[in-house]
């Protein structure tokens, strides 16, 4: 019997619980879901992953990480035998990516120096009670724009950061930081980013 099919087997199998179970997923925009159906929504991701065409299942594995080999290799790689040996064999195989390939995948990122573009993205995050962006604040995503650019410049490849969760003045802290690396250090800085980055991709591509 294949994985794919004993994976869907084994979801089939949950056991569900009652909603005085279900468990708060934190975020106004996000739904509580219960454990059982986390797992069952995960694991049908999870199956379909293993058993889609190798066309499709590329496709989904270049949404994690813009780099062909990579997606190539992964897809190949099918079937898993569990999430943890997707995430470990996504790990291994960045591992090895050359400077082309780190590179190749940089530029599926949009650049952060666009000044509308990240007034949106903060924004967004404002409370009530902070209101509208300050002139500190407006000056934080001018100093982001233009140290991105600058970084471009020196460096030849966009500044790459599991941005999650962090404030326009975290990633300003963090560019300022690494904006005076050389090359080769930015280059594995970044090449461990994406990989922070395509581990949380692969995640919510689970949760899907």
């Amino acid at each position: 019997m294949s994985c794919s099919n004993k994976t869907a087997l084994s979801c089939s199998n949950k056991t569900a619980v009652s909603g005085s179970e279900k468990t708060a997923v934190s975020g106004s925009n996000e739904t509580a879901v219960s454990g059982s159906e986390k797992t069952a929504l995960s694991c049908s991701a999870f199956s379909r992953l293993n058993s889609i065409s190798a066309d499709a299942a590329r496709e989904l594995f270049l949404g994690c990480c813009h780099c062909e080999r990579w997606a190539t290799e992964m897809t190949n790689l099918r079937p898993f035998e569990s999430e943890q040996s997707l995430y470990e064999a996504a790990e291994k195989s960045w591992a090895g990516s050359s400077e082309l390939e780190r590179l190749e995948a940089f530029l599926g990122h949009p650049q952060i120096g666009d000044m509308e573009a990240l007034r949106n993205k903060y924004a967004a995050s404002a409370t009530r009670e902070q209101g509208q962006i300050s002139a500190a604040d407006e000056q934080t995503l001018i100093d982001l724009a233009d140290l991105n650019r600058r970084y471009l410049a020196q460096h030849g490849f966009i500044f790459i950061v599991c941005a999650t969760g962090k404030s326009a003045q975290e990633m300003l802290l963090l560019l300022k930081d690494r904006i005076g690396n050389t090359r080769q250090q930015e280059l594995d800085n970044a090449a461990r980013e994406q990989g922070a980055i395509t581990r949380l991709r692969l995640g919510n591509l689970l949760a899907s």
